[in-house]
């Protein structure tokens, strides 16, 4: 069975959601599956292993954050009140789950229950997951426009206009956040907290 999403790997483990809806985690030294549940998602990008939260989070099409716990697979917990049809995948910082919708609605929730900490309403739908980067949260809109939004309350501090689309989440490079957007590469250079 072929991957739905990006599979990703991180100390020693890989996860992949196949298009059956399936989640598979591997160890990667052997080979072999540690475990392979029904995680009945239809995957919004690439899942998130989150080996200090003891969990594999995963954004759904339909809806849905699902958390299942690293060690077995089992559910911890299936957030889909409210949330809307989602977009992008999730990113995971400081505990916080961000996630956004087909509406243009940032969220961020409490990693440990998946309950709502804010939920702001951006310009555009964003293109890609946000990237925590020092002490704000960066979102890649379709528009071009890279918001940057406070953690504690999702409100906007400030913007900057990029050409073309994000293609992906922003990367941290040093004291840089790489963006890939038409045909460059645009790096913001952070300020002094």
């Amino acid at each position: 069975m072929a991957p739905a999403a990006q599979p990703v790997a991180r100390a020693g483990k890989a996860i992949a959601i196949l298009v059956d809806g399936r989640a598979v985690l591997i160890d990667l030294a052997t080979g072999k599956p540690l475990w392979n549940v029904d995680a009945k998602v239809d995957p919004a990008g690439a899942p998130v292993l989150a080996p200090d939260l003891g969990f594999v989070l995963m954004a759904s099409r339909e809806g849905a954050v699902v958390a299942l716990s690293l060690t077995d697979g089992a559910p911890r917990y299936r957030r889909t009140a409210e949330l809307g049809p989602l977009e992008g995948g999730l990113a995971v910082a400081e505990r916080s789950i961000y996630v956004s919708n087909t509406r243009g609605r940032l969220l961020a929730l409490d990693a440990s229950d998946g309950r709502t900490l804010w939920d702001q309403l951006q310009p555009a739908v964003p293109a890609a997951p946000p990237r925590r980067f020092a002490s704000s949260i960066y979102v890649p809109l379709r528009t071009g426009e890279i918001v940057e939004v406070n953690p504690s309350d999702g409100k906007k501090r400030g913007s900057v206009q990029v050409e073309g689309i994000p293609s992906a989440s922003p990367v941290i490079c040093g004291t840089r956040l790489m963006l890939g957007a038409g045909f460059s590469v645009f790096a913001l250079e952070r300020a002094e907290d």
